[in-house]
């Protein structure tokens, strides 16, 4: 599924709504209708997969359709009995033959693309799909973290000419090196970086890797936006571009042209509750405070146990009006209460009110495995103790925070690490 709408969103012809969104209707799939409303789109590609094992092997069965929402009419269907060898000729085939069936015609590169065989190695694609379906979590656990490594390194072992494994281990180490300031983390993303610009610089997941250097270490958001928008020109429908190229706008005060490319991440994702958060926090810098509770409104109804939408959505009041007790019954609403996001924001609360004690008391009844979650409590902390007049042990709070995240002095600017809030 994943690599058919890839493929698909190369194509400057086509609205191709993105896996995220896509794949939510997998389980509890409404009528055909409902999700072309819902999605805004015209036709809807489904279809089964079946493996087998025989003699001369693993084969696999793929009986795809393309469907036209307006009347439930199939515009094109076939099938595919392959041995699995064969897989990414299928996968080939069948976005050719949609692209067909659309009438749309292919521009330039985009045949090409379409065929685009990423890897011959199918082990080392195997791990490179595993590695990206973990990936997914905005914070990913610590042993996600090590086992995402550990198959990005195994597919660039398996096949060392896997441009997309290569792009995709250099964007980890540069996300990885943004949470930690950790400086092996840095040079491991720039030595896969050079890999994937010698094999292929001008693929849009490579151009999209560099400027991710760009951005989550140089903090040169002018160069960071030039590589995003030409891997946009390239993959108009990646949603994961669109939405870097969103946020680079708004690190670059540009909120207007960010928030008409959140508009264009939404058009073909519009179940991406990350990109409605990320929406409503430029809604915030603009001052368009009620827009910005529509988003997160918005993203809580696809995702109604996102902590980060409470937590934003509070915030939000706050600035709006100073809104105390409406901050509170959103974060009441939220079924983690014991995610370090609401346990910071109800700490602040007492703090902005005066209540140091009650603050004190929250934060000390929380540990964090997450260093930049525990040096935030510790933040938190040294600052109500330091209001309530308990210097030593608001020094030795403010100390931990530095043992937590000592190096970053050294090597990551500061409003790095005001972005990263440590």
């Amino acid at each position: 599924t994943e690599e058919i709408t890839s493929r698909l969103a190369l194509v400057s012809g086509l609205r191709v709504i993105s896996r995220t969104s896509a794949m939510q209707y997998k389980e509890d799939r409404p009528s055909l209708k409902q999700v072309g409303e819902e999605l805004g789109v015209d036709y809807v590609l489904e279809g089964t997969v079946r493996w087998a094992r025989t003699e001369d092997g693993s084969r696999v069965r793929i009986t795809p359709q393309l469907i036209q929402v307006a009347d439930d009419t199939h515009l094109w269907a076939d099938a595919y009995d392959r041995v699995i060898e064969d897989i990414f000729e299928v996968q080939s085939d069948i976005a050719t033959e949609v692209v067909s069936a659309l009438g749309v015609t292919l521009q330039g590169a985009e045949q090409a693309a379409l065929e685009e065989r990423p890897t011959d190695n199918l082990e080392a694609y195997q791990a490179f799909l595993r590695a990206n379906e973990l990936d997914r979590s905005q914070f990913p656990s610590p042993d996600d973290i090590r086992v995402i490594e550990q198959l990005l390194d195994r597919a660039v072992k398996l096949d060392s000419g896997f441009v997309l494994a290569w792009a995709k281990l250099a964007s980890f180490h540069f996300t990885r090196y943004w949470f930690t300031a950790d400086p092996e983390r840095l040079e491991r993303g720039k030595l896969a970086l050079d890999r994937a610009i010698a094999l292929a610089p001008r693929h849009p997941a490579v151009l999209k890797a560099q400027a991710d250097y760009y951005d989550d270490y140089l903090e040169d958001f002018d160069r960071a936006l030039e590589q995003y928008l030409l891997a946009a020109e390239i993959a108009p429908s990646d949603p994961e571009v669109h939405l870097r190229l969103a946020t680079t706008y708004g690190n670059l005060g540009r909120w207007e042209d960010s928030v008409a490319t959140f508009e264009r991440v939404l058009e073909f994702d519009p179940r991406n509750y990350s990109a409605r958060c990320r929406q409503g926090t430029t809604y915030d810098a603009l001052g368009r405070f009620a827009e910005a509770q529509a988003s997160y409104d918005q993203a809580l109804v696809v995702a109604p146990d996102l902590v980060d939408a409470y937590r934003l959505k509070a915030w939000s009041l706050l600035f709006w009006r100073g809104d105390f007790d409406g901050a509170r019954r959103v974060l009441e609403q939220c079924p983690r209460q014991d995610h370090f996001y609401i346990v910071s924001i109800q700490a602040w609360l007492h703090y902005y009110e005066g209540e140091m004690r009650q603050a004190v008391e929250l934060l000390s009844d929380h540990r964090f495995d997450n260093p930049l979650f525990e040096g935030r409590r510790l933040l938190a902390m040294g600052c109500a103790l330091q209001r309530l007049g308990q210097a030593e042990a608001a020094r030795e709070a403010f100390e931990a925070v530095v043992t937590l995240h000592r190096g970053e002095s050294e090597s990551v600017s500061r409003s790095t690490l005001w972005r990263r809030g440590a």
